[in-house]
């Protein structure tokens, strides 16, 4: 048989037998982790090594405790989408505790959540004025948070200088540079489109004002796929509290350092 893709990933299509398998498996297994997944936010992620690339990111989350939530995110809401990155979110007093070169690896939500690019898509049954309160107050627990986003295959992977080096801050050692992903997240770049999960991982930033990309074009074409308004998120949000940020101690920093 010859391979066919679906959603432009290659191979068959699912067959009768596993499409059964399948069913039966999650009707009797205990699925309990997938289940804890408890909200669904989109936001748009750029490349800590190209900074001029961005995808659209769909958060599925899970809320371990009050200062940890881990989320699994896709390249769309749809059964087919492709797992394209897994983010870890701390609290700011987790954050503090961290080393300084581990500090630079977590990005803070600021910019995302006063400017709106943050959303949490709302179920078309539930009025949208309810909703946008519910929204809101997630993202006020959202903006204090720092996220570390990556996308890479599950392996050992072997970075460049180049780009280690760019997120600390200064010159990487040669441990520095290995860095076992293994426990960690493994996942694929669909932006330039791969048709795999390929290349070494990825760290991604969040946009912030000193993105040196055009962030009103980036949220016109998401608002019109969401059917939102940024600009008008961004008004019922000013008067959420801005947490002080250190950009030069955070993953915020690579976009001072083009």
């Amino acid at each position: 048989m010859s391979t066919q893709r679906t959603h432009d990933v290659p191979g068959d299509p699912v067959s009768t037998e596993t499409d059964v398998l399948a069913k039966g498996a999650a009707m009797l297994q205990d699925l309990s982790p997938v289940k804890a997944i408890c909200a669904y936010f989109h936001g748009i992620h750029a490349y800590a090594s190209d900074n001029k690339r961005h995808v659209g990111s769909h958060h599925y989350c899970h809320i371990v405790n009050e200062d940890i939530r881990q989320c699994v995110v896709y390249d769309g809401n749809k059964p087919n989408s492709r797992l394209i990155g897994v983010e870890y979110l701390i609290s700011a007093k987790l954050w503090e505790t961290l080393a300084p070169d581990e500090k630079k690896l977590w990005h803070s939500h600021v910019f995302e959540v006063k400017s709106g690019m943050l959303i949490m898509p709302g179920p078309n049954a539930v009025p949208r004025a309810i909703w946008e309160k519910a929204e809101l107050k997630e993202v006020e627990q959202i903006i204090g948070m720092y996220g570390k986003t990556w996308v890479a295959p599950r392996q050992q992977m072997w970075l460049g200088i180049r780009e280690t080096s760019r997120w600390l801050g200064r010159e990487a050692s040669k441990q520095e540079l290995s860095i076992d992903v293994d426990d960690r997240y493994h996942l694929w770049q669909v932006d330039r489109g791969d048709p795999l999960p390929l290349g070494k991982p990825e760290l991604m930033l969040s946009f912030t004002p000193d993105s040196k990309v055009d962030v009103e074009k980036v949220l016109e074409e998401r608002d019109k796929e969401f059917n939102v308004d940024h600009k008008y998120l961004a008004e019922m949000r000013k008067d959420i509290p801005t947490p002080d940020i250190n950009t030069e101690s955070c993953a915020d920093g690579n976009w001072l350092h083009d």
